[in-house]
């Protein structure tokens, strides 16, 4: 498994940037998975707050969760504190 920093640095970044890199998928397939660049893989996954970061669209959110296999959802695009107050999926997930 992959090394991924301090748990603040962790904790300070999307759940995206954390699970490929303890599934040890590579940015590279990562992109490809979401039919999207490695840039857009970089920005997503940048620092909550960092001024260069991306919020993903609904579509990405959905495709991060079917992906993932339920393990990023909605909420953890988010930072801790709003995502604690965040909750459910997309409704086409909940169905």
């Amino acid at each position: 498994m992959s090394q991924i920093g301090s748990k603040a640095s962790a904790e300070n970044r999307p759940k995206l940037w954390r699970y490929y890199r303890e599934q040890d998928f590579t940015v590279i397939e990562v992109a490809r998975a979401f039919g999207r660049s490695r840039e857009w893989v970089r920005r997503v996954c940048l620092p909550f707050g960092h001024p260069d970061r991306l919020t993903p669209s609904e579509k990405d959110v959905v495709a991060a969760y079917e992906w993932s296999r339920g393990e990023i959802g909605p909420a953890d695009w988010y930072p801790p504190g709003l995502s604690a107050n965040l909750s459910g999926l997309p409704e086409e997930l909940a169905s």
